[in-house]
C-alpha cells in the first residue's frame, strides 16, 4: 500500500468490507511512521483481520543502501547533496514472525529474501533427530 496504513480509518473499513464476506485476512506492506513531528518511517508488513484491525505488524529490519536509507547520513555535505528526502529505519531486532489465521509465519520484505540467514532465522525451528 502506498498510504500510512495505521492512519487512514476509511481505507481500514474498505479493506475490511472485501475481507468480511470470505472471512479472509490480508497480510500486505505499506510504509508506517511513529510520530507527526519529525517521525521515523517504517517500511512494514500488515496482518489485517477480517474485521479490517491490524492483527500484526513486522518492521522490515535490513534496509536497502540508497534506496531506504542514506549511508553516508554523518557527512553533512554528502547529506545535504544525496541524501533522501525520507529514510526508513530499521526495525527492531526479533523473531520476524506474524501471526496469521495459519499460523506464524515468517516476514521477510523485498532484500531480505535474499539473505539466506536473514530468511533461515524465519522459518520452523530444526526438527530433533535422535
Amino acid at each position: 500500500m502506498t498510504f500510512f496504513f495505521e492512519r487512514e480509518p476509511g481505507y481500514q473499513r474498505a479493506i475490511a468490507s472485501v475481507l468480511a464476506p470470505f472471512g479472509a485476512e490480508l497480510v500486505a506492506g505499506a510504509p508506517r511512521a511513529t510520530s507527526d513531528d519529525g517521525p521515523a518511517y517504517f517500511n512494514s508488513i500488515y496482518v489485517v483481520s477480517a474485521a479490517g484491525a491490524i492483527r500484526g505488524r513486522y518492521d522490515k529490519q535490513h534496509l536497502v543502501p540508497f534506496g531506504e536509507y542514506f549511508p553516508f547520513g554523518t557527512v553533512e555535505l554528502l547529506r545535504r547533496r544525496f541524501g533522501p528526502t525520507r529514510e526508513y529505519s530499521p526495525g527492531p531486532q526479533g523473531s520476524g514472525t506474524i501471526p496469521t489465521a495459519a499460523g506464524p509465519a515468517g516476514a521477510l520484505t523485498c532484500n531480505e529474501a535474499m539473505l539466506p540467514e536473514v530468511a533461515a532465522q524465519r522459518g520452523p525451528p530444526a526438527l530433533a533427530t535422535s
